[in-house]
């Protein structure tokens, strides 16, 4: 998380049996119950309207749910069956909506440029960490309606999987843990910021209960697309809204709500930053790996590979 500062979310039909009901939601079944646990649409939909707008109630609220979950899964826990799992070119639409032709061929190839330096950086370490953590993202996502997606893209993105996320991987920044949360946004939400063993940002429960808070929170400024919204986790939401307004200024708009313009435009981040003026001035050479361009593709790209294990291994 480099740079920073819901209402209730719109459905989004999902294949390949994922809940549609309310956010979309990752189907995960238990390794000890197997099955597809399924949210019910009006509690989760009211849990929603009620975190985005207070932070600290909402990291609390989350956090306390989270500790009385008796059922909640220990250690490993087994993805849905395959035909649930969301396909590369699903994926791709979740955070890429309505980009198709030459402009999808481009981010493919993007892609799979960015998975051959993925599948280096991230290690086995890096996929059993995960496995770990989708006992959280499978409750979070039920309560929250928060794709589980997300997820697994911002722990790649952020810190390959949690293998960066501990004390002694701190950035020059201060931003620590699992989703490289700083120590401003950890306040905002009312974390335990010690900078030590004891800092909440190393716990990913507790982490993962800022990431819904605030992707939620961010959800009401950019709807439904997912591709802005955990952009903004990055960039911060006031980052994307200054991206979007070049892009409104290049065309001759001016933007009113943001969640409209993106709506009646059928925008996605790789349209807005295919722009050239746009993207020179995000583009950061002095540090390729975590340039502002390649934040979503980079977790993207681990995204497939952690959901798509047979794509762990460079095609020959």
């Amino acid at each position: 998380m480099d740079e920073k500062s819901g209402e209730k979310r719109v459905s989004r039909p999902r294949k390949s049996g994922f809940i549609p009901a309310g956010r979309a939601v990752l189907a995960i079944g238990l390794a000890t119950g197997g099955g597809v646990a399924a949210a019910h649409p009006a509690e989760s939909a009211r849990a929603v309207v009620e975190i985005v707008d207070n932070p600290q109630q909402a990291y609390v609220d989350l956090v306390n749910r989270l500790s009385n979950i008796s059922e909640l899964p220990q250690g490993k826990v087994e993805i849905a069956p395959i035909e649930q799992i969301l396909s590369e070119e699903e994926i791709i639409d979740l955070f890429y909506p309505h980009l198709e032709g030459k402009d999808r061929e481009t981010l493919k190839i993007q892609i799979n440029v960015v998975k051959a330096d993925m599948r280096d950086r991230l290690t086995q370490e890096s996929y059993d960490n995960i496995d770990k953590r989708m006992g959280t993202i499978k409750k979070i996502s039920e309560y929250t309606h928060i794709p589980g997606e997300d997820f697994v893209l911002l722990l790649g993105a952020e810190s390959l999987g949690g293998k960066l996320g501990g004390l002694e991987f701190m950035t020059d920044a201060g931003a620590l843990g699992d989703y490289q949360i700083t120590e401003a946004v950890g306040r905002e939400f009312g974390m335990n910021i010690t900078n030590d063993q004891n800092d909440d940002r190393l716990d990913h429960d507790k982490s993962a209960a800022v990431v819904a808070a605030y992707l939620n929170r961010s959800a009401k400024i950019f709807g439904d697309n997912e591709g802005f919204v955990v952009w903004s986790w990055h960039k911060g939401p006031k980052g994307v809204q200054g991206v979007l307004d070049q892009y409104a200024a290049l065309h001759g708009d001016v933007i009113g709500d943001y969640r409209e313009y993106i709506k009646e435009k059928g925008l996605n981040v790789f349209q807005v930053l295919d722009q050239a003026e746009i993207n020179k001035d995000l583009e950061d050479p002095s540090n390729n790996q975590n340039k502002t361009t390649l934040f979503n593709i980079r977790g993207i790209a681990s995204a497939i590979l952690y959901f798509h294990p047979e794509q762990r291994v460079a095609p020959k």
